[in-house]
């Protein structure tokens, strides 16, 4: 697991500023030697990433207040909700999902038995 390096604040050194914004600038890292033996290289920082703590400096944008979690539904969506619901509920007028009692089901197998032997009603 790679740590976080510390930061080092250049806008005090100004030789090591140069250094950094032609390396930021150019996006082409450079070796730091003294003499013969390669003592560092600076390279250019990644694409700073979106994290939480970037995303609370600046205020949301409407698409991102909508897409969060436990967002309040937009316009569209609670007419996609309504027209469901009438649809469900007409839906289940059309049905009558009542238990059947034994009766019924006596004279549903009386009359399966009777057109299973050819019968007609």
């Amino acid at each position: 697991m790679m740590h976080e390096p510390a930061a080092i604040d250049v806008s005090t050194m100004p030789e090591l500023a140069r250094l950094v914004d032609e390396v930021h600038r150019t996006q082409q890292p450079r070796r730091l030697r003294r003499g013969s033996v390669d003592l560092a290289v600076l390279v250019p920082a990644p694409p700073a990433r979106e994290d939480s703590a970037n995303r609370m400096e600046r205020p949301m944008t409407l698409a991102e207040y909508e897409r969060r979690p436990g967002a309040p539904p937009t316009a569209e969506e609670l007419a996609r909700r309504e027209e469901l619901l009438a649809r469900i509920i007409a839906h289940r007028r059309e049905f009558n999902i009542a238990p059947l009692t034994t009766a019924d089901l006596v004279h549903r197998g009386r009359e399966e038995e009777y057109e299973s032997y050819g019968g007609e009603r």
